[in-house]
């Protein structure tokens, strides 16, 4: 079943400034100082007035510190799991299969059948009328008494529709989930007759996230509303961990919360998908058994082949940068579940730092003071010759990992292209910029010899310069970009999820805070509306 009729998206657009009354002020300001410098400017001769030139000072001293401070919260804040970013996707023309299964007369289920009749029918089915999208073939399975399994198919003849007296809830899903398994879907999505769909793209975001896990496809993506009315969507490779969807003989809350204490913390999401990673709070049953299987899911994932790595180059005692350090140690957890940062250093960090940071069970720290490369900001591009890495993204260590650039990833790695860079920032000027780009384990693996054959100098710029150089060349041909400001002449899609303030991918915090001349960077700029537009 296909969307009858497409859903156009509201656009992702940037907060706009609203400064009101202290727009007056400079405006005023401005033009005192034009008045007082005119004359300045004007005379031929070498002889300074002085008190204007301290007032001229001061009224410029005035405006600067106008307009860096003139931010609300919003606008420096790094997006948080609470963001109120809007999500459009970008579709890749993939038809995958999903199969919605519904249980409606579960035993312990003690509704009037003329009560479940109206909700499956007036709440549960029409939510998912109002939210399938276009780009995928859904399948409804409908577990029901035999009384409605008439009724049910001749009014709605595209359901699979199946009677299942008296079964509970976890077994009359594993029944429908059969079956969906062998009309071959990719996806499956276990709901009640009570639940409501009532996020337009439910399925892709739910999608992007089991694809942005490590590996992709392994775990759950839930959309959380309350109690009875829970979504949960898995991938087929679900049933080659487990036997079934669900043990046998649970209700629905027991089995939602199997599904969620299986997968806990590592491959498990949470709908929107700007708040993906799972609330511990959330788990408050027990899990029921199936220890033995539990095992032995975590035994078949243990492998390094697994691995997905965000690699970071670290040095020196500046607490721009070991403060980043930590602070991204603490939100990789949150940002990036199930990913592993490796840091790639040398003795000038402070011992207390590296003995806090690479304690850390997800943290590899590796020792580079011996290193021949003495472009101390290309030890974090080893990663690409790693083996067994299933893929890896690069960053700059005086940045914050943000569910803005998590989502971009998932986009990419639901994309499939081997390349992801991106641009989120007037300043970021390379179809590769160092510290905003990612790639999968056989993208660049010649990454090592590249690196000791150019021997970067030590130029600010000269690791972008090496990617665009010497890199970009060899890879261009796989690539996804996600570009804000610079789309026209790089190329490249919009972010999926709209800017919050003026937060971007790659931002440089200083104190806790966006550096004050990029945010006045981003503020002054007119990106072209192509670049934030879907």
């Amino acid at each position: 079943m296909r969307r009858p009729f497409p859903q156009t998206l509201a656009a992702a657009t940037n907060a706009g400034m609203h400064l009101g009354q202290p727009v007056k002020l400079a405006r005023r300001a401005c033009s005192i100082l034009r008045q007082v410098s005119m004359p300045i400017v004007k005379r031929e001769t070498f002889k300074f007035n002085k008190h204007k030139l301290l007032l001229l000072g001061f009224l410029a001293f005035l405006v600067f510190e106008f307009m860096t401070n003139n931010s609300t919260n919003s606008e420096d804040r790094q997006i948080t799991s609470y963001s109120t970013a809007k999500f459009v996707p970008n579709h890749f023309n993939k038809t995958y299969r999903i199969g919605i299964l519904i249980m409606f007369n579960y035993k312990e289920n003690k509704d009037t059948l003329s009560l479940m009749t109206a909700k499956l029918l007036e709440q549960n089915i029409q939510s998912i009328f109002r939210t399938v999208e276009n780009d995928y073939i859904y399948t409804i399975y409908v577990g029901v008494t035999e009384s409605l399994r008439q009724h049910i198919s001749s009014k709605y003849k595209e359901f699979s529709v199946m009677t299942l007296n008296n079964k509970s809830f976890s077994d009359g899903i594993n029944s429908l989930a059969e079956k969906a398994l062998i009309d071959q879907n990719d996806y499956f999505v276990v709901s009640s007759y009570i639940t409501v769909f009532n996020l337009n793209t439910w399925t892709t975001q739910a999608i992007y996230s089991l694809k942005g896990h490590c590996p992709s496809d392994v775990g759950a993506a839930f959309q959380y509303c309350c109690n009875k009315n829970t979504t949960a969507m898995v991938h087929k490779t679900h049933f080659t961990l487990f036997d079934s969807l669900f043990p046998s003989k649970l209700n629905i809350i027991d089995s939602l919360t199997w599904l969620q204490k299986i997968y806990y913390p590592k491959y498990l999401s949470a709908l929107p998908v700007n708040t993906e990673s799972f609330n511990a709070d959330l788990l408050k049953r027990a899990m029921h058994g199936s220890k033995g299987k539990y095992t032995s899911f975590k035994n078949s994932l243990n492998t390094d082949r697994t691995l997905c790595v965000i690699s970071y180059s670290l040095y020196g005692s500046d607490p721009r940068y070991t403060i980043g350090a930590l602070e991204n140690a603490f939100l990789v957890t949150r940002v990036y579940p199930g990913w592993q940062i490796w840091i790639y250093h040398d003795n000038s960090v402070p011992k207390s730092v590296l003995d806090t940071v690479c304690d850390q069970s997800i943290i590899k720290c590796i020792d580079m003071s011996s290193s021949m490369i003495k472009n101390k900001r290309s030890w974090r591009f080893l990663i690409a010759s790693e083996r067994n890495i299933s893929r890896y993204i690069i960053r700059d260590i005086d940045s914050r990992l943000s569910f803005r650039e998590k989502v971009a990833v998932n986009e990419w790695i639901y994309s499939g292209k081997k390349l992801h860079t991106m641009r989120d920032h007037p300043n970021q000027r390379y179809f590769i910029n160092a510290g905003m780009w990612g790639g999968m384990g056989d993208t660049y693996p010649n990454m090592e010899n590249a690196l000791y054959e150019n021997m970067l100098n030590e130029e600010y710029t000269s690791d972008s310069d090496f990617l665009n150089a010497i890199v970009w060349p060899d890879i261009k041909c796989s690539v996804m970009q996600h570009d804000s400001v610079s789309c026209l002449r790089f190329g490249g899609v919009p972010f999926p999820t709209s800017r919050v303030g003026y937060e971007h991918v790659g931002s440089v915090y200083v104190n806790g805070k966006m550096r004050k001349s990029d945010v006045i960077a981003l503020k002054m700029f007119k990106a072209p509306n192509k670049c934030n537009t879907r």
